[in-house]
């Protein structure tokens, strides 16, 4: 007797669970909303569009680069208190510019020669006005990426723009065990061809 009445349990089930869903057609269209709100959930903050926030030379504004000059640029991929950049490959971070009469990507072929996960850089709100702004830390772990200046002034060409021409970089990093395309961010420099 007990071997039957599990068929018929389960039909009934069924049959109950069928009728909740007619009854209330219009309560399933809420699926959808709570799919778009658990995406949100977990691509949350810079993520979501696939941008990241950047600083070139954390602390100055307008980021100048000495095209003559040796030593290293540090650029920061900022960290946000919905956007932790434990997730990031340093390693992969690379630096781009947009060719010159198009979108040609120079660049990119450059890897950081040093990286440490530290507070160097608050996110810039471009809307805000300007480029960049001089802000330092904000209490939340960015990582500090640095290049060796020649090889970047070589990679991207820096060299051939004119002194004091402020250009945009554009900045890229890999999430760590993604096949995704790479995040990306800008920010601008100012080019200066000082002795």
């Amino acid at each position: 007797m007990k071997g039957k009445r599990k068929p018929i349990f389960l039909a009934i089930l069924i049959l109950g669970i069928a009728a909740v869903i007619a009854s209330n057609v219009g309560t399933f269209a809420c699926f959808s909303d709570i799919e778009e709100s658990i995406s949100n959930m977990f691509n949350a903050g810079t993520w979501r569009d696939g941008t990241i926030y950047v600083d070139v030379k954390p602390g100055s504004c307008p980021n100048p680069i000495n095209v003559n000059s040796g030593g290293d640029v540090s650029i920061a991929i900022l960290g946000t208190a919905d956007f932790p950049v434990d997730d990031l490959d340093p390693t992969s971070v690379r630096v781009l510019r947009d060719g010159i009469g198009g979108n040609v990507a120079i660049g990119g072929n450059v890897a950081p020669i040093k990286y440490s996960k530290e507070d160097v850089a608050t996110p810039f709100d471009p809307k805000g006005g300007g480029c960049c702004h001089d802000k330092k830390g904000d209490g939340t772990l960015d990582w500090n990426v640095h290049f060796n200046k020649t090889a970047l002034v070589n990679d991207l060409e820096l060299n051939q723009i004119q002194h004091n021409t402020v250009i945009n970089l554009i900045v890229t990093v890999d999430v760590v065990d993604s096949e995704d395309p790479p995040l990306e961010g800008e920010d601008c420099v100012r080019i200066l061809h000082g002795w």
